[in-house]
């Protein structure tokens, strides 16, 4: 190798292609830029999916709750063992998969507006999600170090949020012409990220399984169980887990439920002659421009080097968020409605990476993957058992009961957040 080689940077001149051979990229620059393009993607399907599911689909509270538990049913059975597959394999593949699996869910929920398709699309796109579940923060990790990438994980939600931002006003254009098109379209574009990531993704930081180990039950029963022992093995972690089972069932009733709610309850004022896909873009608008902000201010205010201080912001966003889901569910005006759902999406969109920099410390590299996706799977569990029961309680009661339900298990969350955070020991200053 000659001189000039063997000064480039490290992703120059490592990687271990384990689909197509890809041409290296910087890993955070990669991050990024997946990051942006995978926001872009969500806010062309979800922008104005309440309405898709609501006005064309005709879901009833307990039809919008099933597909919930549908797609939250398949990331729990799916997330430990594709984290498995990562953890062996190749985070990489588990990527440029998910990026495949993704555009055929979405094609499907778009393709015939009735209860079947919508929940066999939320179904296969669930799938897709568990196999970039873990492997994408496990991946970077592996590249730059876990340390290197803490803030990364606030830049990327930052920039996944401007993302959607860019993303919004195709969405409300293309649901004018046609609701459809907005799931159509967002498969093609997740369709093109996975052919995009197989031409340029490096893993240089990861050393998959040897070929005698690989595919092998003991192999894979070894790897989630290194994942169990890291979880006992750090108390705190029970605790996560706990808290997101916690979360997700709650998470379910309002992630649901709210565009019924809106739609239910309130007049929509008039907009620019846009009608209501014009206002959920302008919800959109203001969820992300929002949310952005409140990531920006949380990791700012926050020593993400201190596993104490990441408790303690969690625990004042916890508490802004079960006053906010209360709001939404008890508020008289429309506008007073609005201001709160906004508030409860800002304090998601901040705890979030806050959370992800937190359960990611001390991780052993061949069970990282494992373990965040033992999370994912416990928020699914969360979705997958209250689901159901919010679903009844919507249709028998009311909807605005279902969501006031689902504050309080939020606000059930706070004393494990405050018991994990004395594990962490003596609180620093935020």
């Amino acid at each position: 190798m000659d001189s000039s080689s063997s000064d480039a940077p490290p992703w120059r001149i490592h990687r271990q292609p384990t689909l197509l051979p890809g041409r290296p990229v910087d890993p955070v620059g990669l991050y990024l830029v997946t990051a942006f393009t995978c926001g872009v993607i969500s806010a062309v399907a979800f922008t104005t999916y309440g309405l898709y599911v609501v006005r064309e689909a005709t879901l009833s509270p307990l039809g919008l709750i099933l597909v919930g538990t549908g797609v939250e049913a398949a990331v729990f059975f799916g997330e430990v063992p594709t984290g498995v597959v990562a953890d062996l394999y190749s985070r990489r593949l588990s990527m440029i998969l998910g990026q495949v699996v993704n555009a055929v869910g979405f094609v499907l929920m778009g393709a015939v507006p009735v209860f079947a398709f919508v929940l066999i699309g939320h179904i296969v796109w669930g799938i897709g999600v568990t196999l970039g579940s873990g492997a994408r923060q496990a991946w970077l990790a592996d590249e730059v170090g876990e340390v290197a990438a803490a803030p990364v994980y606030v830049r990327a939600a930052q920039i996944g949020q401007a993302g959607r931002l860019a993303g919004i006003p195709a969405g409300v254009g293309l649901g004018i012409v046609d609701l459809q098109a907005t799931l159509l379209a967002a498969g093609v574009l997740s369709l093109l990220v996975g052919v995009g990531l197989a031409l340029t993704m490096t893993e240089r930081g990861f050393t998959p399984a040897r070929g005698a180990d690989r595919g092998t039950c003991a192999s894979m029963g070894s790897t989630a169980l290194g994942g169990v022992r890291a979880v006992r093995g750090r108390p705190v972690l029970i605790g996560v887990l706990a808290i997101t089972l916690l979360a997700g069932g709650a998470s379910e009733a309002l992630d649901r439920l709210w565009p019924l709610h809106l739609v239910d309850q309130f007049s929509f004022p008039p907009l620019l002659g846009l009608g209501e896909e014009g206002w959920f873009g302008l919800l959109s608008v203001g969820m992300l421009v929002g949310g952005i902000g409140a990531t920006w201010l949380a990791g700012r205010l926050t020593r993400l080097e201190d596993a104490a201080a990441i408790a303690r912001s969690l625990i004042v966003l916890t508490v802004v968020l079960v006053a906010a889901v209360l709001g939404f569910a008890v508020a008289g005006a429309f506008w007073l409605a609005l201001f709160a759902y906004w508030v409860t999406t800002w304090a998601r969109a901040a705890q979030a990476p806050l959370m992800l920099a937190w359960i990611n410390r001390g991780l052993e590299s061949r069970s990282r993957a494992t373990v965040l996706s033992m999370l994912g799977q416990a928020d699914a569990l969360g979705q997958v058992v209250a689901g159901p029961g919010f679903g009844l309680l919507a249709s028998v009661r009311s909807v605005r009961m279902a969501l006031m339900v689902a504050g309080g298990v939020f606000g059930s969350a706070l004393p494990l957040y405050l018991r994990a955070h004395g594990q962490e020991g003596r609180p620093a200053a935020v």
